[in-house]
């Protein structure tokens, strides 16, 4: 498979355990009625979610997210990025550190099949596809976490390997295979797909990184999580895009 671990020793904590009965844990807005979280890139660069949009809204080019439920963000950062290991200040590292908060807390809010869960005493696993910085900068950030009691462990893979065993695949930019191939090379396994590139989502994966004017937004296509056997929390779809499968695209 060509998958090579990457240490995340750190302080212990960061748990994602959910409680009995479903994903979700934690209410996103607790505490945070509106505003912007400004990352560390600087002035002007945006994180936000979406709302909920009416069918057929996704298309707009005018469709402008409000900028509420940042609490998730701000969740999601604060204490990930606390105390983590100064990572290579390449380019891309401060948006990977932003993504890694995202990919954590998606845990929380997606519900994978009983026969897909780790073994007592296995890791949870998030798998990097394409890309070994920026799996580097995510395994730092999420060192020492957890998952329903279980360690987290970051796993990078290389360009032609499609680990089905990971829990969670993020592909990034630098993959070479489109979305639609990676589905097919998971063959309906339980797995995340998430990934980066333009209409992710929608052409294959399950939830797409969308940068727009300066925002990280969501898409999801809750078709292709149910065809993997995976069920979003109504709280994740409700901050972002919906979008339905794309056409298949000509050989």
């Amino acid at each position: 498979m060509n998958l090579r671990c990457l240490p995340i020793a750190g302080p212990a904590g960061g748990r994602a355990d959910r409680p009995p009965g479903g994903p979700e844990k934690s209410n996103l807005s607790a505490g945070v009625e509106q505003g912007r979280a400004r990352s560390p890139r600087g002035p002007g660069f945006l994180c936000s979610f979406g709302a909920p949009i009416r069918a057929g809204a996704c298309g707009r080019s005018g469709w402008r997210p409000p900028l509420r439920l940042v609490g998730w963000l701000l969740l999601a950062l604060a204490p990930l990025t606390a105390g983590a290991a100064e990572v290579t200040p390449a380019a891309g590292a401060v948006e990977y550190k932003v993504k890694a908060g995202y990919l954590f807390h998606f845990t929380r809010f997606v519900e994978w099949p009983a026969a897909a869960q780790p073994a007592p005493g296995r890791p949870f696993v998030i798998a990097v596809l394409g890309d070994e910085a920026a799996a580097r900068t995510i395994a730092q950030v999420l060192a020492g976490k957890t998952v329903d009691g279980r360690p987290l462990e970051v796993q990078t893979a290389a360009h032609d390997a499609v680990p089905r065993h990971a829990q969670i695949l993020f592909a990034t930019r630098s993959t070479a295979h489109p979305p639609g191939r990676l589905r097919q090379e998971l063959g309906g396994a339980p797995v995340l797909l998430v990934g980066e590139t333009a209409r992710f989502a929608a052409h294959g994966g399950t939830i797409g990184f969308v940068a727009e004017e300066d925002r990280i937004l969501l898409e999801i296509c809750l078709e292709h999580a149910a065809a993997a056997g995976l069920k979003i929390s109504a709280k994740l779809a409700s901050v972002a895009r919906l979008v339905k499968p794309a056409p298949p695209e000509p050989p």
